[in-house]
C-alpha cells in the first residue's frame, strides 16, 4: 500500500525521459554554435609536446575544447527547457585521448556529455532508474504505444460524452434528478479529456526534441507563464469532481435500491454544492500549496514532479476514499440484489448469472477501476508485466468516459424509448404530410355534361 497516493505517472515521465536523451544526443540544424564554428575557436589551442588530448567536440549545445586525458571538464549547463544554467554539466577524457561514453568501453572521438546534473532532482532519479533498465528501448515504444492507446480512448469518450450532454439537454423528458447527475458527471470528465487532449496536441506541436524548440523556452504550453500550471489546476480539479461525482452517482444508485427511496425526499441542490464545492476546494489549497513550493524554483518546470510531492495527498487521498466508499456501495447493492433474486422462483444458476452481471456493471458506474490508475510498479518490472499493466492501466482510464456514456445513455432504455419515440413521431408526421402533399396533387376528374331532355311538343 506504501504506492498508493503516489501516482507517478510513470508513462508520461519515461516520454519526457525519452525526448529529453534525444535532446542531449541530436543536434538541431539551426543550432547556435555549430561544430564548425566550435573547431575554428580552438584550432589555434596550444598543446604541450607529447602530451594525449581528447580532441574539440560539440555535443550539439556546448562546446568542449581540448582536455588532457584521465581529466573531467566541466561547464554551465545550456539554457534549454528543463535544464539550470547555474549547474554544470561534464565529459571526461579517457586514457588514450577519447571521451568517454555513456557506458564503460564506449569510448570515441565524439564522447559524451553528462547532463543530468542540469535536471531537477526528479528528473534525475528517474533518468537514472530508466537507464538502468536492460530493456529501456523496450519499455519506451510501450509508453508511446500507450500514448496512442490514450489518444483513441480520449477522443472516443470525448464524442460520446459529448453526443450524450446533447441528448440529455434536448429531450426535456429526460431532465430527471438521475439524469442530472448524469450530466453533471459527464461535464467533469469533458474538461479532464479536454484538457489532456490540449497537452498531448501541444506536446505534438512542440516537442522537446523539435531542432526549432529546443533552443526556445518561450514556445508551446510549457514555455507560457501561468498557463500551464492553470491547464494542470483544471486538469486535477475536474479529475477530483469526476471521483466526487460518481460518488455520488454510488450514494443515489444505493438511496434508490434502499426501502427507504419512496419515504423520503431527495435534494439535488445539496449534491451540486458537494459535486463542485468539494473538488474545487481541495484543490485551491494544492495549487496554493504547490505555488509557495515552485515559486523559488531557479528553473520553471511547469510543477514537475508535482505528484511526487507529499501535498498530493490532499487530492490522491479524497480519491482513494471515494474509491473505499463506492466498494461498501457496491457491496451493499450487490446485496440488495441478490436478496431480490433470492424472492423470485428463478434456478440458482440464474440468480448467479444475474448477481455477476449486476456486479459487472456497477464497477465502471462506480469508478472501482480507477483503483488501477491509483497503483503504481516499478519500472524495474519484467517486460511482459510492464506491458500488460500499462497498457490495461491506460485503456481503462482513457476508455472510461466512453464506457459510461454507452450505459448512462446509448444503453439506457429510457433514453432508448424517449429517442425511438420521437424518430417514430417524426416518420410518421413524414409520411402524413407526403401523403397530403399527394392527394392535393391529384386531379380532380372532369364531371361530363348532362344533356337536357328533349321537349316534346303537343
Amino acid at each position: 500500500m506504501a504506492l498508493l497516493g503516489k501516482e507517478v505517472k510513470r508513462l508520461n515521465a519515461i516520454m519526457i525521459v525519452k525526448n529529453i536523451t534525444t535532446l542531449i544526443s541530436k543536434g538541431p540544424e539551426e543550432a547556435l554554435h555549430t561544430e564548425q564554428y566550435c573547431i575554428s575557436k580552438y584550432a589555434n589551442y596550444a598543446f604541450d609536446e607529447g602530451a594525449v588530448f581528447c580532441n574539440t567536440t560539440f555535443d550539439t549545445y556546448l562546446c568542449w575544447p581540448p582536455t588532457k586525458a584521465n581529466t573531467v571538464i566541466q561547464q554551465h549547463c545550456p539554457k534549454v527547457r528543463l535544464s539550470d544554467p547555474s549547474k554544470f554539466a561534464y565529459r571526461q577524457c579517457g586514457p588514450e585521448g577519447l571521451w568517454e561514453g555513456r557506458h564503460a568501453n564506449q569510448a570515441n572521438a565524439k564522447g559524451w556529455t553528462n547532463f543530468t546534473p542540469c535536471f531537477p532532482p526528479d528528473l534525475q532519479a528517474l533518468i537514472a532508474e530508466v537507464f538502468n533498465e536492460h530493456n529501456v528501448q523496450t519499455k519506451f515504444q510501450i509508453a508511446e504505444n500507450t500514448r496512442i492507446i490514450e489518444i483513441i480512448g480520449y477522443t472516443l469518450s470525448l464524442f460520446t460524452i459529448l453526443a450524450s450532454i446533447i441528448i440529455f439537454c434536448y429531450y426535456k423528458s429526460l431532465l430527471n434528478k438521475r439524469v442530472k447527475i448524469h450530466k453533471c458527471l459527464f461535464l467533469a470528465m469533458l474538461f479532464q479529456i479536454l484538457v489532456h487532449m490540449t497537452l498531448y496536441l501541444d506536446q505534438a506541436l512542440y516537442p522537446i526534441n523539435d531542432s526549432s524548440n529546443r533552443l526556445n523556452n518561450t514556445k508551446g504550453i510549457d514555455g507560457t507563464p501561468n498557463l500551464c500550471e492553470a491547464l494542470y489546476v483544471v486538469m486535477e480539479s475536474s479529475i477530483s469532481a469526476t471521483f466526487m461525482w460518481i460518488l455520488l452517482e454510488g450514494i443515489y444508485l444505493n438511496f434508490l435500491v434502499s426501502k427507504y427511496a419512496l419515504q423520503s425526499n431527495f435534494d439535488l441542490k445539496i449534491y451540486l454544492y458537494i459535486g463542485w464545492g468539494f473538488p474545487f476546494i481541495l484543490t485551491l489549497i494544492w495549487a496554493i500549496i504547490n505555488f509557495i513550493f515552485y515559486k523559488d524554483e531557479k528553473i520553471k518546470t511547469c510543477w514537475f514532479g508535482y505528484n511526487l510531492a507529499a501535498s498530493y495527498w490532499c487530492l490522491q487521498g479524497p480519491r482513494l476514499a471515494i474509491i473505499l466508499v463506492n466498494v461498501v456501495i457496491l457491496c451493499r447493492v450487490l446485496k440488495t440484489v441478490i436478496a431480490k433474486l433470492r424472492a423470485h422462483k428463478t434456478s440458482e444458476i440464474e440468480k448467479i448469472k444475474k448477481a455477476v452481471k449486476a456486479a459487472l456493471l456497477l464497477l465502471p458506474l462506480l469508478g472501482i477501476t480507477n483503483l488501477l490508475t491509483t497503483f503504481d510498479i516499478p519500472i524495474s518490472t519484467n517486460v511482459s508485466l510492464f506491458r500488460v499493466w500499462c497498457y490495461t492501466r491506460q485503456f481503462m482510464k482513457s476508455f472510461q468516459g466512453f464506457f459510461l456514456s454507452l450505459i448512462y445513455c446509448f444503453f439506457n432504455g429510457e433514453v432508448r424509448t424517449v429517442i425511438g419515440r420521437r424518430i417514430n413521431n417524426r416518420t410518421a408526421r413524414y409520411f402524413h404530410r407526403n401523403q397530403l402533399s399527394v392527394n392535393t396533387k391529384r386531379p380532380t376528374p372532369k364531371r361530363k355534361a348532362v344533356k337536357p331532355l328533349p321537349t316534346v311538343s303537343r
